[in-house]
Formats: C-alpha cells, structure tokens, sequence
C-alpha cells in the first residue's frame, strides 16, 4: 500500500474499526459501484469528497468517481488503502 502510494503520489487511509462512516457519506456512492471499482466515500467537506480506493489506477473507476463528484459540485480527493481496510470501513 505504502509503495502504491508513493508511486501514484496519493496519501494512504486507514481505517480505524471504532470510527463509523454515516450512512449518508458512503450512500454518495452506490453500494454496487462502491464493491465493484473497490473503493469507498469516506467524507465530505467543503465541497470536497474523499474517497478511499484500492485500485486509484483504474481508468474506469477513475471516470466513476469523478462523475459522482462533479454531479454533486465537489472536488475529488482520492486515498489508497488495502482491501482489508476497505472491510473496515
């Protein structure tokens, strides 16, 4: 995870199991979409949404997530993280 992020020059999230994300940040993104590009919505401020992501190389979730952002008027912040904390999340 940590060579990926220094690869693609993106920061890396954690997880923590005891922080709940709300239901209306991760609903930003379809539940079917979210497990199939492997990522999650995991804030929204100031017109920014962070996304965490397994695969920020993915042309086609790239294209996914940068749709959903410009629907909702928002910058796109994207994070790397691992499979296994994307079941923490």
């Amino acid at each position: 995870m940590k060579v990926k992020s220094e690869i693609l020059n993106l920061p890396v999230k954690v997880f923590d199991k005891n922080v709940a994300i709300t239901k209306e940040i991760i609903n930003i993104i379809e539940e079917s979409s979210a497990r199939n590009y492997k990522l999650v919505v995991f804030d929204k401020q100031n017109n920014e949404i962070s996304v965490a992501m397994y695969h920020p190389d993915d042309e086609k979730a790239m294209e996914a997530i940068n749709f959903i952002a410009k629907q909702a008027q928002s910058k796109l912040k994207v994070f790397v993280t691992s499979e296994s904390n994307l079941q923490k999340a």
